[in-house]
């Protein structure tokens, strides 16, 4: 096994829940007037519409475990419904989508979906894994999906595979695992997993694996003691949620740096007394996490930690209970979760904060119970 030197600082945050850790980017939608009757897992978007992903058996005035909802905030009847939970959807680049979940008999596919941009099914792609999916990626060509299944694209796989993104059929990369995959990315030739496994390839290596993504071999010493929820990376960071305590062997309460060439996180990142839910690069080498800790600096659910690892002083929100997601967009930073007070003004669940001070903008949709997840249109 070789072990890889990082290129650049890579970030570990701790959470018990971490849907909140989507990569979000998206538009408008009038929260006030668009609901489920269920939890939302994940929400997703290109330029027309919005796709969300959940529990919900309705949304709006129909849908089930998926819905695709246009700019105006209505769901479009056309679109297929799934009768079961989704817990991943990822776009195809091409103006259609993957969809993985528990769900069953969707036009003769189980568990794993491609969705064309006409909203029709395809019926080329044909992976049938034989459990429920947690996790997709695309990369290229190629198809990782993660999560319970042990047989998919027509070959044995435990929990982590890769598929060719157009059939479906499974290729000859084949890390073997022995327990579910909750989240998966792919930074150049190493895919990361994370998940609740404790055996890769035959060896003991717990809930995080960096493997290769030609060889299939782990590239990396790297380990947590828990289970890892979600991972979000860029070019040159990676993050890490979950319910873990430790990362290498080291303490790490809720969150942890693991810095440059080394695979042993830093002792100087600010210690963190409760659940971090969410957490995102600030564009200068820091970053803003949110959570349900306190005290934190003197401040409580929401900070900014920057570049040199100290909480910002300057970045005073003060949201008056949990934060579960964040999304950065320019100089406005929305913030979701179970407040009703954030950046000195009133905001239900919801609210955009300047990113420098966490003063509160104008901008109040008002939704009338928790925001799991945050999207937003690029422009």
């Amino acid at each position: 096994m070789k072990t890889v030197t990082f290129n650049a600082t890579l970030l570990l945050f701790l959470s018990l829940s971490l849907w909140s850790l989507n990569l979000v980017q998206a538009q408008t939608l009038n929260l006030s007037s668009f609901s489920t009757n269920g939890t939302v897992n994940v929400m997703v978007e290109d330029d027309d519409n919005i796709y969300i992903g959940g529990s919900f058996s309705q949304a709006g005035s129909r849908g089930a475990g998926i819905a695709l909802v246009d700019n105006n905030g209505k769901v479009i009847p056309e679109f297929n419904s799934l009768a079961a939970d989704v817990n991943a959807i990822i776009p195809d680049g091409s103006g259609g989508w993957y969809v993985g979940g528990s769900f069953s008999n969707i036009q003769g596919k189980n568990q794993l979906l491609h969705i064309l941009p006409d909203n029709t099914i395809n019926p080329v792609f044909s992976p049938a894994p034989n459990s429920t999916v947690q996790s997709l990626y695309l990369h290229g060509s190629t198809l990782y999906v993660g999560g319970w299944f042990t047989q998919i694209g027509g070959q044995p796989r435990t929990y982590l595979a890769a598929l060719n993104a157009t059939s479906g059929a499974a290729t000859s990369w084949n890390p073997v695992l022995n327990s579910a995959v909750y989240s998966i990315q792919r930074n150049a030739d190493i895919v990361s997993a994370g998940g609740t496994f404790t055996l890769v390839n035959g060896r003991s290596h717990n809930y995080f694996a960096m493997l290769d993504a030609n060889t299939a071999e782990l590239v990396s010493i790297m380990a947590v003691n828990s289970t890892v929820h979600a991972i979000e990376q860029d070019a040159d960071n990676i993050y890490l949620g979950g319910s873990f305590s430790g990362a290498q062997g080291l303490l790490s309460r809720y969150g942890a740096l693991l810095g440059t060439g080394s695979d042993l996180p830093e002792n100087n990142f600010p210690i963190l007394n409760s659940t971090v839910h969410a957490s995102i690069p600030d564009g200068a080498g820091g970053w803003y996490v949110g959570g349900s800790f306190s005290g934190v600096g003197g401040k409580n659910y929401l900070i900014r930690v920057l570049a040199n690892n100290t909480v910002d002083p300057t970045f005073s929100p003060a949201p008056n209970s949990t934060v579960l997601s964040l999304f950065l967009h320019g100089s406005t930073l929305y913030v979701g979760g179970w407040f009703t007070q954030i950046g000195g003004q009133p905001r239900t669940y919801l609210a955009a904060l300047d990113a420098g001070t966490g003063v509160a903008t104008s901008w109040a949709p008002n939704p009338n119970s928790i925001v799991n997840s945050i999207s937003r249109h690029n422009n």
